[in-house]
């Protein structure tokens, strides 16, 4: 799944600029059908193994994506990309995507309340549909956190151990809430775990307002300098 999404995407929208200023209505067709697989092929290979959602965050696919909201109305987004889910059916991953679009749109495009609200509320029917969904356990963790619901975060992430015990994802998120917890320590326990199992999203973690007071503390150069060496 994940090798065809990588090819999908290269056929098919890999300058998404260019595509983007030349649309007619059957390239527009083709770019979000094009999306819409490369997406659902991703969301299964997350499903299957789980340590490829450091590299949806990373992809061209990811880029791609956040520059199609940026320039299209929520209204077309909402028709081409997030009904034709309500299709789908099996392990979750449908509405795993469809939360992971919710998401994208309210980190990378607007904070908007609403936004975080659906995210939340497929992330919540994934893990109905499959238990077993460490992933869709994670980010509906950090949900709960953004919401400042700090139980109910808590929670999401100690099943997402329960179920995927070394979650590289997992662990970056959850320290998230332990620092804003200002339970420092651990949050750097949980970081120098993400980044023994695979993290390499170090722009992401200097730029988490979560981890404001952690750059002040000496471990954190000792962070910076794990992610330098590659290890």
């Amino acid at each position: 799944y994940l090798l065809r999404a990588e090819a999908l995407y290269k056929i098919n929208i890999q300058n998404p600029p260019f595509l983007y200023q030349n649309f007619s209505p059957l390239k527009e067709e083709d770019i979000f059908h094009s999306l819409l697989q490369v997406g659902l092929d991703y969301s299964h290979a997350i499903v299957l193994k789980g340590n490829h959602f450091g590299s949806l965050l990373e992809s061209d696919f990811f880029k791609s994506l956040v520059l199609l909201f940026s320039i299209l109305p929520f209204s077309q987004i909402e028709k081409r990309i997030l009904l034709p889910l309500e299709n789908w059916k099996g392990f979750g991953e449908p509405e795993f995507l469809k939360a992971f679009f919710y998401w994208t749109l309210y980190e990378k495009i607007e904070r908007r309340k609403s936004f975080l609200s659906k995210a939340k509320a497929a992330l919540e029917k994934a893990v109905i549909i499959n238990p077993h969904f460490s992933m869709a356990w994670t980010l509906l963790g950090y949900c709960h956190l953004l919401e400042r619901d700090i139980e109910e975060s808590e929670k999401a992430f100690q099943r997402a151990q329960e179920i995927e015990p070394t979650s590289a994802f997992n662990f970056l998120y959850w320290a998230c809430l332990l620092a804003y917890r200002k339970k420092y320590s651990l949050a750097f326990q949980k970081l120098f775990e993400a980044v023994d199992h695979g993290i390499n999203h170090l722009r992401w973690i200097e730029n988490n307002p979560y981890f404001k007071e952690l750059r002040c503390r000496s471990e954190w150069k000792v962070l910076k300098e794990r992610f330098s060496k590659g290890e």
